[in-house]
């Protein structure tokens, strides 16, 4: 596969994707490829294929749309499917200094805390070079005894909805 990168990500079909729509493809062509090395390969039961498939899906007929790379033999279309399922809950925009970088998906906080419009937390990136980077959720006011914790996926969302919220 990444002999075929530098051709996948300048192809028309990749560039005309959204920004996040790329990071979503590169996120998934990431995760088959990891699975692609599972003994056995596309394995249900593999550690990181049974974390992502415990993920809350949504019905989402966008992998249609999304143009993915693929490694050889290729996963199976339904499995690819669920994966892409996971997205639409589960999937974070990584940002720094108010520009997003990339995604990433954090089954821990997709587990733990909601989405709001009027969020009363937010998340923190943490970047190491040797470490993958971490998430931190920061309160961004005082949030009650048994108060749902809630927070914005994307960055995005915070910007052009509500610009006084940082």
């Amino acid at each position: 596969m990444c002999k075929r990168l530098k051709e996948y990500i300048s192809s028309p079909k990749f560039t005309d994707l959204s920004p996040h729509q790329q990071y979503d493809a590169l996120l998934l062509s990431h995760l088959a490829a990891t699975q692609s090395i599972s003994d056995p390969p596309y394995a249900v039961d593999a550690p990181q294929a049974k974390t992502f498939l415990s993920l809350l899906a949504i019905a989402n007929e966008g992998l249609k749309d999304l143009d993915v790379l693929l490694p050889t033999p290729s996963p199976p279309p339904a499995l690819m499917q669920e994966l892409y399922n996971r997205f639409g809950n589960n999937n974070f925009s990584i940002h720094s200094h108010l520009n997003t970088i990339g995604h990433g998906v954090f089954p821990l906080a997709s587990r733990l805390f909601n989405h709001s419009c009027v969020p009363n937390a937010a998340a923190k990136f943490v970047f190491s070079a040797a470490e993958m980077p971490t998430m931190q959720v920061v309160a961004l006011r005082d949030i009650k005894v048994n108060e749902e914790v809630k927070h914005r996926r994307k960055l995005s969302d915070v910007l052009t909805d509500d610009p006084h919220f940082l």
